[in-house]
């Protein structure tokens, strides 16, 4: 009796492994877009907000999945969002600079571009204080150094 449980048991937990990496085969990870860029702004008629939020050229990007969370400069800025094929989308409240108004919404769009090691993100900031308007720039991300043993 004991043995066909244990039979039964490990029949059961095979066919239940079996389906599981069968429904799984088709599932891809998202695209690793983590890491701390360098910001190189393009254009924009952003005011006095969002070039501050952005003055020290470092941006951040957090990921779990297809969530991500970009920090903004040395303010530490956070906004919150999505990653979807390679397109990134978060938002996040501006906080109190100058005469601008805090809790004004900002938006982050950005496109992720992959060339070899070097990854690179098309980005723009939007604010919806009229003041601070929108900000386009080009981040990147320097390549990993090759691990030991390599």
């Amino acid at each position: 009796m004991r043995r066909n449980i244990d039979i039964t048991t490990v029949a059961g937990l095979s066919l239940g492994l079996l389906g599981v990496l069968r429904l799984g085969r088709d599932i891809t990870a998202p695209m690793a877009v983590h890491g701390t860029y360098t910001i190189a702004p393009t254009s924009g008629t952003g005011g006095h907000c969002l070039w501050a939020l952005l003055a020290d050229s470092i941006l951040a990007v957090t990921q779990s999945g297809e969530r991500v969370e970009v920090r903004l400069g040395r303010r530490a800025v956070r906004l919150d969002g999505h990653l979807t094929g390679n397109r990134l989308s978060a938002e996040g409240a501006l906080p109190a600079i100058g005469a601008c108004p805090t809790g004004k919404l900002i938006r982050f769009e950005g496109l992720a571009i992959r060339a070899g090691q070097q990854m690179r993100l098309d980005a723009s900031l939007r604010a919806e204080c009229v003041a601070c308007g929108s900000l386009t720039f080009a981040a990147s991300r320097p390549s990993r150094a090759p691990r030991s043993g390599s």
